[in-house]
């Protein structure tokens, strides 16, 4: 139970944190897959409520009505076996993995794979449909530290609160070993795929770097920024 009561505090102190909690509401209750009804019905209250609080016609809510509200979510999935919550507390930080983890962050609104590529000035190697895809935040990583120290349990770390989310990898030269990893972790079942993967590098991505990510229906960008400027721009997003 410990590692869902720390779950509901991340979750809770990003909405209330957040410049657009109404936007955070409705992003873990989809995370979810709960519908506004479900949900209503198991706090008792009017789906209008729900409605009120998620488009920010209501005054943004104290922390025992986002406690609430996330207990709620957490009971509902329980009665469905416990998958998305059990999935979400494997995923929480607990150590910075051998310090191949630069930044990890939790975007309050979600932005599609299009934009985050615009943001990083990074070329796209994804059909049309990915790009819309939602990304809900970003772990920055140095991938020769990953590469070679990782274990496949500290891979975990990688994915933050969600897995849908974008892992960047720092000095990743042409990408084959990242998204070989990425692949493998699939094959073993024990590594959550992302939405997208961002390899930073000045050379041109393998062959099977691009193979691999079409395969697993993942979003593969490739950008050039010099790291400080690659910071930077991440930081600019909300």
């Amino acid at each position: 139970m410990g590692d869902v009561e720390a779950f509901l505090r991340n979750v809770a102190g990003e909405i209330v944190m957040s410049k657009d909690p109404a936007s955070a509401f409705k992003k873990w209750r989809t995370l979810f897959n709960v519908s506004q009804t479900v949900l209503a019905r198991e706090l008792g209250i009017s789906c209008s409520v729900i409605s009120d609080y998620e488009s920010g016609r209501r005054q943004s809510p104290g922390s025992k009505v986002v406690k609430k509200y996330l207990e709620a979510l957490v009971m509902i999935d329980k009665r469905k076996g416990g998958v998305i919550v059990n999935s979400f507390t494997k995923m929480l930080p607990q150590r910075i993995a051998k310090g191949s983890i630069i930044s990890v962050k939790e975007f309050s609104t979600p932005i599609t794979v299009r934009i985050l590529s615009n943001v990083l000035e990074a070329e796209n190697h994804s059909d049309k449909e990915l790009l819309e895809k939602m990304v809900y935040g970003y772990t920055l990583i140095n991938a020769e530290l990953a590469i070679v120290e990782m274990t496949p349990d500290d891979f975990l770390q990688f994915f933050g609160s969600t897995s849908k989310r974008a892992l960047i990898f720092t000095n990743a030269h042409t990408g084959r070993s990242i998204m070989t990893a990425v692949k493998v972790g699939q094959v073993m079942g024990r590594v959550f795929k992302p939405t997208m993967v961002v390899i930073h590098s000045a050379v041109k991505l393998d062959k099977v770097a691009l193979r691999i990510a079409e395969k697993e229906n993942i979003a593969l960008a490739q950008t050039k920024l010099e790291i400080k400027e690659l910071l930077e721009k991440l930081a600019e997003i909300d």
